[in-house]
């Protein structure tokens, strides 16, 4: 099976106090799909667009095996961030019969500070008619890493890209670290659903219509452990028979606990969920251990949106089973499910019972005690950073394949050796 990944790097001036951040980003997206690829056997195909005031290809169909990492990240231009996708578009649609299969896929995925401002040749009506089509062959997947606070998801979810294809990130060096461990993990799940299921199947196209879906292949039981409240000791789990199949929560839930709290009653996630609600809990169950964790953090876990309400399409659960809590009475149990009942979760859960011990902890701390608490977190942080590993790489030798889209300057691998340093240490053309 084959799959040609497209990647949009935004290169425009206003990425330029993220570039070290950016460079790490590229880095890390690329040694994910190498992984992946090698996990699962999938021939993957890299193609590279820069947008930097034009459209600079920089890699052309590279075996992903091939694909060094990148060890500097020029900016300077506008963003012509249509053009680039739109020539990605050509690239993939040109390549020839032979290449392509009934199991080959196409990913273009992008990730911008900004938004479009410098394309020449491709309209966002032409963009959006070309999205539209393609993603209708259930052949090609597009998404989007965008700022928060914009226009942009309304403008490329009315360009035909679903809303779970849509990552907003915070501008910053933390988000941009954020975005980049959710999109490593997207990719993970995209090529193990089509390796472990194979293109045509339910799992491996929900991937291909929302790509930021729920998954928990690279979790760990340390990060529950860490970002999450252990509940198993307050949850119950109860099957859901081929007899109780369709039948309501409620109903269900009363015939094995009795009165119902609303809330308390968790059904397990194994189909797309058109509305999860804001403010609704999450569990995640260990299936190696049972023990259950809940907690606030449990939908960036999932690489879901903090907050809001999202559709939710299941993928790579991993190790783990996820349960969601639900407001309704009358909500259709699934058989060959559990439902999960946590009688605390219906006045709040761990997240509010956090937030009374962190009050009170506040009240009850001296300045002093504040003050070391302080500098040991300080002392904890630094040393992590310190202990982090730093991925050595070499730069890429190959020549810069032909283009349509001519820089109006030297566009080589080595384009840095054109650029000079300002006054303010930034890199800046050369004359």
């Amino acid at each position: 099976m084959k799959t040609f990944i497209g990647i949009v790097r935004d290169h425009s001036g206003s990425m330029s106090g993220l570039m070290s951040a950016a460079m790490k980003d590229y880095n890390g997206v690329i040694s994910s799909i190498r992984e992946g690829a090698q996990r699962t056997g999938e021939t993957v195909y890299l193609s590279v667009a820069e947008a930097d005031g034009v459209v600079i290809p920089r890699e052309s169909l590279v075996a992903i095996g091939q694909v060094n990492d990148i060890r500097h990240y020029h900016t300077g231009g506008q963003t012509p961030l249509f053009d680039a996708v739109g020539y990605l578009i050509d690239q993939f649609e040109s390549l020839p019969a032979y290449s392509i299969d009934k199991d080959t896929t196409f990913v273009i995925n992008v990730v911008t500070d900004g938004h479009e401002n410098a394309s020449r040749m491709w309209t966002a009506q032409r963009l959006g008619a070309a999205i539209k089509r393609l993603m209708a062959t259930d052949k090609w997947s597009f998404s989007f890493r965008i700022p928060k606070n914009g226009s942009g998801r309304y403008t490329l979810q009315s360009a035909g890209v679903p809303a779970e294809s849509i990552l907003e990130w915070d501008t910053t060096e933390e988000g941009m670290r954020e975005s980049s461990h959710r999109t490593q993990e997207a990719f993970t799940g995209y090529l193990s659903a089509k390796a472990m299921y194979g293109t045509a199947s339910p799992q491996a196209a929900a991937t291909r219509q929302a790509f930021y879906a729920t998954n928990l292949s690279t979790v760990k039981a340390a990060d529950l452990q860490k970002n999450l409240w252990d509940v198993t000791s307050q949850v119950k789990f109860f099957p859901v028979g081929p007899g109780d199949d369709h039948k309501q929560i409620q109903t269900f839930a009363e015939e094995k606990v009795g009165k119902l709290s609303l809330g308390a009653a968790f059904y397990q996630l194994t189909k797309p969920e058109k509305n999860l609600y804001d403010g609704r809990q999450i569990a995640i169950r260990d299936k190696r251990t049972a023990k259950v964790y809940a907690g606030t953090n449990a939908r960036t876990l999932l690489g879901l949106p903090a907050t809001g309400t999202v559709k939710v399409t299941p993928g790579d659960h991993g190790n783990f089973d996820i349960f969601v809590q639900s407001r309704s009475t009358n909500r259709y149990m699934v058989g060959g499910t559990q439902l999960m009942y946590w009688a605390n979760a219906a006045q709040g859960g761990p997240a509010t019972n956090q937030a009374q011990i962190d009050s009170a902890k506040a009240k009850a701390a001296t300045p002093m005690q504040a003050a070391a608490n302080q500098f040991s977190n300080a002392v904890q942080n630094a040393y992590a950073k310190a202990q982090a590993p730093v991925k050595q790489s070499m730069p890429y030798q190959g020549a810069l394949p032909k283009h349509v889209i001519q820089p109006p300057w030297n566009a080589s691998r080595d384009n840095h050796k054109t650029m000079k340093r300002d006054n303010n240490g930034r890199f800046i053309r050369a004359a």
